[in-house]
């Protein structure tokens, strides 16, 4: 005999205001989180699938170490929130971290590595759990871009454009394949656009919430990467074009004064938070205490003799001041940008573009990686929405007086523009250091909410017909580039775009970080387990660690070896060492490393590889001897 349920009149009453909540809620809301709970999940399986990276285990090191001990000095040439967010879920977790010295916390040491090292090999194969409990942890900074990129996009050009904006952000391969590590880049891309957007509110309508939330926004920038100081004088050469420019009975001398003090107070407020992200350590710095390591700051902070005979008074006055101020950061923060610097000085392995190695790099480095890695279908959006502003912006129809709608667009879009050039141009000015696409990811999400207006709501209201065919244009292309980078997971670092002939001719245009950064040890590993004969392979491997940590038996293969001819055998060979790039062996049993040469892997060039592993292993299978490169 089935009981009744009673329904009581309370319950009734909750049942329909959640049913007119629910209502209420627009359906982009619902498309929104859509794509951001598959682009969690995307990222939550990228995670679980990869290798530490190069970097990973010298970031994550870093980051326990300044819970534990309280020092910033490791990888002090990043600031440290991201990896220390990072280093969160693994405090709870156990690991061994004994093998830190405070030799390791010495002024300009680069130790990081080595400690990155030691981790994996004294945790061994925990440390790939490890490593996948930090990646994450680092997943909410994703998703705080991709509800950015919603946002900004449509209250610029409409509900739809919102929605390209968050899906491009949610299903774009470079921000998939960096956005499931731990490294800064596709964290800082979120984080710096999350700033950008609340400095567009506070231009609009500068109140003291928006200060706050400006200047919180921005000092997280500042800890997420150094690029991102760039927002500093963009932000004070937009509020001084405003003050210019806008003419209004109601503007006077005081608001303009007001808004010069909430200015203030936005880097202020930002200022505390960076000094908080180091514990407020060693806080101010003077800079007459620091030794530049970076010839760029060592001339530019430190009056010598030598700069004094060869510079003009006004540049030694300049000098002079500069050398006696007491800058409200921390010290570690000022060292690491001379590290940093001092890194793109000295740099000593060459850059790698179209089978061809320079030490001087390229101007057009980043600007080619964009056309070669970034979906065919995100570009044409991009030249689309270019072109079309260019051609709208030509019109004389284009010069009358814009409403106060028209006027807030307009500024943020300037922001947008400004912002994408002005990082890209820093970091595209660096040509000794022309190695990592990665460098640009900030500039990405300002991109995609760019060519979001090719979907502007608006146009639905003039012709419906040519609305309709816009719209399912722009649906098409945005989908034709989803499907390009969801086929190539979970191998998205390694994405590259049609027109190169995808993964498989990837090298021939970009290595390194670009396509193959050590991400596929866990490919050998598995492809290993199905075959017991797979356990003697030689292997040549570009990263940070030992693969025998990780649990994957092999043979080094070295220099030395490959100048001999060569016994029959399985080899995996690395697509960068492949092409030449400079880099060292496996410790063999005594070890010893041995350092590449550029054409030590030529032979294996011109025969076919009999797998792929992943998006940068090469496995070939030799049956008799290969004579040795001439």
């Amino acid at each position: 005999m089935s009981k009744s349920i009673n329904v009581t009149p309370a319950s009734i009453s909750l049942c329909k205001s959640l049913l007119n909540i629910s209502h209420r809620i627009p359906l982009a809301i619902y498309i929104v989180c859509l794509f951001l709970a598959v682009h969690v999940f995307l990222l939550a399986y990228i995670a679980t699938q990869k290798s530490p990276t190069f970097l990973e285990p010298a970031f994550l090191v870093s980051g326990l170490s300044h819970w534990e001990s309280g020092h910033y000095e490791l990888y002090r040439v990043n600031p440290p929130l991201v990896r220390m967010v990072a280093a969160l879920p693994v405090l709870l977790e156990e690991h061994r971290m004994e093998f830190i010295r405070e030799k390791y916390f010495s002024i300009n040491s680069r130790a990081e590595y080595w400690a990155g090292y030691e981790f994996i090999k004294h945790n061994g194969e925990r440390s790939i759990w490890l490593i996948t409990l930090a990646r994450f942890a680092c997943i909410p900074f994703s998703i705080i871009g991709g509800i950015v990129c919603y946002r900004w996009a449509n209250e610029l050009y409409g509900q739809v454009a919102g929605l390209l904006a968050c899906g491009t952000w949610s299903f774009s391969p470079n921000i998939l394949g960096h956005g499931s590590l731990i490294t800064t880049d596709a964290h800082a891309a979120a984080i710096g656009i999350l700033a950008a957007y609340l400095f567009w509110r506070w231009i609009i309508s500068p109140t003291l919430i928006r200060t706050l939330l400006a200047g919180v926004a921005l000092g997280l920038a500042l800890l997420t990467k150094f690029t991102l100081c760039v927002f500093i004088p963009i932000w004070l050469i937009v509020w001084l074009l405003r003050c210019i420019t806008i003419r209004s009975p109601n503007r006077s001398f005081r608001s303009i004064f007001f808004e010069c003090c909430l200015l203030s107070g936005i880097f202020i407020i930002s200022t505390h938070i960076l000094c908080l992200g180091y514990n407020y350590e060693d806080v101010p710095t003077r800079i007459s205490e620091l030794s530049f390591k970076s010839d760029f700051l060592s001339k530019l902070c430190t009056s010598s003799d030598t700069t004094q005979a060869k510079s003009s008074v006004l540049a030694n006055q300049f000098i002079s001041v500069i050398s006696k101020l007491v800058i409200p950061v921390p010290r570690d923060y000022i060292i690491g940008i001379d590290l940093q610097i001092y890194d793109f000085e000295t740099s000593g392995d060459p850059s790698y573009i179209r089978g061809q190695f320079s030490n001087q790099g390229w101007w057009y480095y980043y600007l080619y990686g964009v056309l070669v890695k970034t979906p065919i279908g995100t570009l044409v959006l991009l030249s689309w929405a270019t072109i079309s502003r260019l051609f709208v912006f030509c019109r004389p129809s284009a010069q009358k007086k814009m409403d106060s709608t028209r006027l807030n667009r307009s500024w943020g879009e300037f922001i947008i523009i400004l912002s994408f050039f002005s990082i890209f141009i820093l970091v595209s000015s660096e040509t000794s250091f022309s190695k990592h696409l990665r460098y640009i990811l900030p500039c990405y999400p300002f991109m995609f909410i760019w060519f979001s207006q090719t979907a502007q709501s608006k146009d639905i209201q003039k012709n419906k017909r040519i609305a309709l065919l816009k719209m399912v244009t722009v649906g098409a292309v945005f989908t034709f580039s989803t499907i390009s980078s969801i086929l190539t997971l979970p191998h998205s670092i390694s994405y590259f775009n049609l027109f190169t002939g995808g993964i498989d001719n990837g090298p021939r245009h970009f290595i390194g970080s670009n396509i193959d950064w050590g991400q596929d040890l866990l490919e050998v590993k598995k492809w290993q387990s199905k075959d017991d004969n797979r356990k003697g392979i030689y292997l040549a491997y570009y990263g940070s660690l030992d693969p025998r940590d990780l649990g994957i038996t092999c043979n080094p293969l070295t220099s030395k070896m490959l100048r001999k001819p060569l016994k029959p055998g399985i080899y995996v060979i690395s697509a960068s060492l492949l092409q030449g790039m400079p880099w060292f062996s496996i410790a063999d049993q005594n070890g010893i490393v041995e350092k590449y040469n550029l054409h030590d892997f030529r032979n294996f060039k011109m025969i076919l590889p009999k797998y792929r592993l992943g998006g940068s292993f090469l496995v070939f299978e030799i049956k008799g001897k290969m004579e040795a490169p001439e």
